[in-house]
This record gives C-alpha cells, structure tokens and sequence, in this order.
C-alpha cells in the first residue's frame, strides 16, 4: 500500500477510490484514530503542585498556604481581617454571581526599606492558575495589616490604597 497523499481530502480520496478491503479500511481508521489521540497529551510544566496546599475553608473559601511561610495562629487572624475588608466582600459576592469561588493564599516575602514582609494574594481559582486581584502584604514582626501596589511596588496603609483607587 504506496500512499503519497498531500491532504486530508486527497486521504479521503484515495481511501474511496482504493481496493482497500473492510478490514484494511478499519486497521487504517483505528490507526489515525489512535495516532490523533496521543498528540493530544498535556504537556508538563514540571511545576511541584505540593508547594502549595488548601488546607482550610473559611466562608466558602479555599485558602491556600505556602507550608514554609505558614503561622496556624498569626496567618488565620491576617485571613480573617482580609475577607471583612469591604472591597474583598464586594469581590466575592461578584464571583459567586458567576458560580466562581473566592481565592486566599500566602505567595511571597519581600523586603521593603529595610522590612520584612509577608504578601498575601486574593483572586480566583480559574481552572488554570490562581488569578490575583488583590495584593495585601503584612510586616513580619507584627500583624499590621497593608496593601501592596503591585503597579508602583509600593507597601501602602488600607486607608491610603483606598485613596489610591479612587
């Protein structure tokens, strides 16, 4: 079997006008059929999915933890202060409109005149990745709660990113 087809149509063509037999038909149907199947595989990222864990739910939201930057007491108090804040409440009732669900986690430290900070993140799972709306960051040594201007990379009080977003 000497088959030089340049498309699918030209295949289609030389399968109609062939004296191909039933069974050669099927054997060459479940090849293509097979072969099509298995270009479709996914792609590894090599990303480690055991960094992050979801490890509990607090009003209908999964919060994620980074295991190395996680304080049982301290991180489910900032949590706590994160989804009363208006803008974050306004956000997820806006995602359970959409039958979308409300995402916290721990993604980073840095350090910012000369302080070290834990950056918090508030989005959405969209099936793919997280997706961050809201970045909040809080200085190690203390629970003070504060947002991160992701744009001007700034560290900045509730009051003034308020401010800032008007």
């Amino acid at each position: 079997m000497n088959v030089k087809c340049k498309s699918l149509a030209s295949f289609r063509f030389y399968i109609l006008t062939s004296n191909l037999s039933m069974k050669q038909i099927l054997i060459l149907v479940v090849i293509i059929f097979s072969t099509l199947l298995s270009c479709n595989n996914p792609v590894k990222t090599g990303m480690k999915n055991n960094t992050l864990k979801e490890n509990r739910i607090h009003e209908d939201s999964v919060i994620a933890k980074v295991d190395s930057l996680y304080v049982p007491g301290k991180e489910d108090y900032i949590f706590d202060k994160i989804i009363k804040i208006p803008e974050i409440v306004a956000f997820k009732n806006l995602l359970e409109k959409k039958n979308r669900n409300l995402k916290m986690w721990i993604c980073d430290t840095i350090q910012k005149n000369s302080k070290n900070y834990i950056m918090y993140n508030v989005g959405e799972d969209n099936g793919f990745a997280l997706v961050a709306e809201y970045h909040f960051a809080r200085e190690i040594k203390n629970s003070n709660l504060l947002a991160y201007d992701a744009i001007d990379d700034t560290i900045l009080t509730l009051e003034a990113w308020r401010r800032k977003r008007k």
